[in-house]
């Protein structure tokens, strides 16, 4: 349990999975892989 926000580490770990922005690098990655639209690309 995290004090003062009442949550658990492993709730608070996937909150901050869900808020931090994606690396560019890990997106061009990933997307290279699974060849996904370039407009798709874009926006992540």
């Amino acid at each position: 349990m995290i004090p003062g926000i009442g949550i658990g580490i492993p709730a608070a770990i996937a909150l901050g999975a869900m808020a931090a922005p994606p690396d560019p690098v890990a997106v061009d990655s990933i997307a290279g892989r699974v060849h996904m639209p370039c407009r798709l690309i874009t926006v992540l």
